[in-house]
């Protein structure tokens, strides 16, 4: 009858538990760093609320300070949980950290719990953060952020591969133009680009990406003698499966990431993307190598 006509119970169930980090120490000020979930089979996970664009944001430069103390967290979190089984007899490895409440939930997968557990107990993650900016401070933001993106590769690339230094950051005047075009990385071998698809400044990071396809398009048309055997552009892209990603933010990246493929095809332009340095790093040395 009636009771036929009610949707299923969720197939999944689990507790949740936040973390707490006080960056200043009796200020009472504290964010939500870290989603902790346990099943009933014992098998637990951790879920980051902040990610890296929302600390750097934060924090500037510090920002790197504050991910190595909420990686220390993460650390103790799994060792203590592959012994005690049991997050209420955690303890923190330092002040200013803390366990919040532990509450039930229910739906289909552990990643949905951990979106819900993050939408009730983290305003500041990019699943619930109200972005309030002017275009202007959002192309700055965005600029930066593809800037270090850059910078860390680089810096990663050449502690294994020094001679590629003076392939980096080449600026070139193409056809008639007096004004010099910079390229992430070109040589003979390959011109390499980058750029981040960040969920928080979506417009503004796809321009610029959309640029650097364009500059890579120009010195593919250019009349220089010597041109690059491939071209590529390396993006930053977030995990599909980030929990701090509500569905609505990773279909429309899904989308964007689509239509940067689609222009990229087009003009014979490879595009890899990575979550991390280290992985962008082994693309740039693939297609340079």
């Amino acid at each position: 009858m009636y009771i036929d006509s009610f949707p299923d119970f969720p197939s999944y169930s689990a507790s949740w538990t936040p973390v707490y980090f006080e960056p200043i120490l009796l200020s009472g000020e504290r964010l939500t760093v870290l989603i902790v979930i346990e099943d009933e089979n014992n098998e637990f996970r951790i879920f980051k609320t902040l990610r890296d664009e929302v600390l750097e944001s934060f924090y500037g430069s510090k920002s790197k300070n504050v991910k190595s103390l909420i990686d220390l967290c993460e650390t103790s979190i799994k060792e203590h949980l592959t012994v005690r089984r049991q997050m209420k007899d955690w303890q923190p490895p330092f002040d200013g950290l803390y366990s919040g409440l532990t509450k039930r939930a229910a739906d289909d997968s552990i990643t949905m719990i951990a979106r819900q557990a993050i939408q009730r107990s983290s305003s500041l993650s990019s699943l619930s953060m109200a972005v309030d900016r002017d275009d202007i401070e959002q192309d700055k933001q965005s600029q930066k952020q593809s800037i270090r993106w850059q910078d860390s590769i680089i810096k990663n690339v050449l502690n294994t591969h020094s001679h590629f230094e003076k392939s980096f950051k080449v600026k070139l005047a193409i056809g008639n133009s007096k004004l010099k075009t910079q390229f992430g990385f070109l040589s003979d071998k390959a011109a390499v680009n980058f750029g981040v698809l960040s969920p928080l400044h979506h417009s503004s990071s796809l321009n610029i990406i959309k640029a650097r396809i364009l500059d890579l398009e120009h010195l593919m048309g250019s009349s220089s003698l010597i041109l690059p055997e491939n071209y590529s552009i390396i993006l930053k892209s977030p995990n599909p499966n980030d929990a701090s990603l509500s569905k609505i933010v990773v279909d429309r990246l899904n989308d964007t990431l689509q239509t940067i493929q689609d222009i990229s095809s087009a003009a014979k332009i490879d595009v890899y993307t990575a979550e991390t340095v280290e992985s962008a790093a082994k693309a740039l040395i693939k297609v340079a190598a």
